[in-house]
Order: C-alpha cells, then sequence, then structure tokens
C-alpha cells in the first residue's frame, strides 16, 4: 500500500500519494510534497526486487556462458560484460535512490488513500501486479525464481508422461 513519505526538499514528512499508472511490468506511484510542491514517481520495492531478480539471473546466465567453461576470451567480451553490468547498475540504482533520498515516513496518520489507476485501466495484467507488489522486496525477488521454478517443473511432468505413457 502506498505510505506517506519524507520529502528530500522540504525535510517534511509531507509527500503523500497522489496517483497510481500501471507500464508494461509494474506500477509508479506519483507523490506529491503539501508542503512545498516537489512531485516524485516511486516505483515499489517489490518491482526493484523482480529488477535485480532478472538482471541477476541474466548476467549470471551471460557470465556462464562466456566464462564458465575457462575457453579463451579476450579484453573485448570482458568489456561487453562490463557494460552490461552498468547497464544494469543504471537501470537499478536510481529506483533505489528514490526510497532512499525519500524515505517512509515514521507516522503514518492518515487515512489511506484509495489510489485510483490513472493510465491502462484496462490492463492485462493489472491486479497480479497490485497484488505482487504487497509482497515487498524479497516476495518480488523470488517471484521470478518460483516462476521459473513452476514452469520447469510443468515441463519435466509433461516430459515424464510423454516417455513413460507414450513409448
Amino acid at each position: 500500500m502506498p505510505k506517506i513519505r519524507k520529502c528530500k526538499q522540504c525535510g517534511e514528512e509531507k509527500l503523500f500519494p497522489v496517483s497510481r499508472s500501471l507500464q508494461i511490468y509494474n506500477s509508479v506511484i506519483q507523490h506529491e510534497c503539501e508542503g512545498c510542491g516537489e512531485k516524485v514517481s516511486v516505483t515499489p520495492v517489490a518491482s526493484i526486487g523482480i529488477l535485480i531478480s532478472v538482471g541477476l539471473l541474466a548476467l549470471g546466465f551471460w557470465y556462464f556462458i562466456l566464462f564458465g567453461h575457462n575457453s579463451y576470451f579476450d579484453i573485448y567480451t570482458v568489456m561487453a560484460f562490463g557494460v552490461a553490468v552498468a547497464a544494469f547498475l543504471f537501470v537499478t540504482i536510481p529506483t533505489i535512490l528514490v526510497h532512499v533520498m525519500n524515505p517512509i515516513a515514521k507516522h503514518q496518520n492518515f487515512e489511506e488513500p484509495d489510489i485510483e489507476i490513472t493510465h491502462g485501466e484496462k490492463h492485462i495484467a493489472k491486479r497480479p501486479i497490485i497484488w505482487l507488489e504487497r509482497l515487498g522486496m524479497i516476495g518480488g525477488f523470488l517471484a521470478p525464481l518460483i516462476f521459473i521454478a513452476v514452469i520447469l517443473g510443468i515441463a519435466t511432468l509433461i516430459g515424464y508422461v510423454n516417455f513413460t505413457y507414450f513409448k
């Protein structure tokens, strides 16, 4: 649920959630400070957890392909992997910094607003995205791993049935 945050500009705990918009894979909550008028877009921490998990899986897979077999690799391979790591950090760190610079207020003395979704009312995954965002950072980090495990489990079951009963 959206929380009041401390404004980085004026330092007061008056950064209230105003609206929520859906993007392709997550939602973004817009906050506005009642004191100074500062507007901040905050990505929920579960979405950041998903971003970190998927990014680390992709980088780990690429690392295994490039460097896992003790094969020869040149400086261009190392540079390309370094650029990929830098791109991952370039995408991830700004979303984390918004949470660090605008921390959640200690006193949540307000009624939780019913924030309407401003864009994407007909988004196909609106309910799963909002449900997943309630799980927090660890839930977001584990969600792709659980999804991959379920898909591999179903594939294993189909393969077992295929090779056991349909020879």
